[in-house]
């Protein structure tokens, strides 16, 4: 059975199945669920019965880290794993590439989203500990980033530092994590 959900004027069918495509080259890969619920009207929050099941496909993907198998158009997300690589791409000598990667983005999806793997409190911790980094410079300069191309960013994940560490909570947060973008990629797949 298939569901229709409408959101801005457009009815769309919600699938039984699809498959998200995550990067061959995703070093620490989110925990993709294995269903998700079928969305719900937007304007009357009426809820449709049944859930979408999920497959992961790995694939050498040209641009971001995961997108639904044939809706690459629709949304591609791009997932940073720590405040060091983020620090990394927009401040050293990849910068240039990572610019790159932002205009392929942008130019082959409607909705490119920057998924922070990690908790914005971890920027709390950087002065002291971690050298050169500096948290308001980093997140001055996503803000540019974001509207320069037209870019969601989403954060979450539990802090990585020594004293907060629990894997228990890592891997809870992470499945959250991932179960909010499995959820965004389909409300955007659905008004593709």
């Amino acid at each position: 059975m298939t569901s229709e959900i409408c959101m801005s004027g457009m009815t769309r069918i919600a699938p039984k199945s699809l498959t998200i495509l995550v990067d061959s080259r995703e070093q620490r890969p989110l925990p993709i669920p294995a269903s998700t619920p079928k969305p719900r009207d937007s304007k009357n929050y009426r809820p449709f019965a049944g859930r979408v099941l999920i497959k992961t496909k790995p694939a050498c993907m040209e641009h971001g880290d995961y997108a639904i198998k044939g809706f690459e158009h629709a949304c591609l997300v791009e997932r940073k794993g720590s405040l060091e690589e983020i620090w990394a791409n927009l401040f050293t000598g990849d910068w240039a590439r990572q610019q790159k990667a932002f205009r392929g983005m942008v130019a082959v999806t409607k909705n490119p989203i920057l998924l922070l793997d990690f908790p914005w409190t971890d920027s709390i911790y950087s002065r002291g500990g971690r050298g050169k980094i500096d948290p308001d410079i980093v997140w001055s300069r996503l803000a540019g980033v974001a509207i320069d191309y037209n870019l969601t960013i989403i954060g979450g994940g539990v802090s990585r530092t020594k004293k907060d560490r629990d894997p228990a909570l890592s891997s809870a947060s992470r499945k959250k994590l991932a179960a909010f973008m499995v959820a965004l990629m389909l409300y955007h797949y659905l008004q593709a």
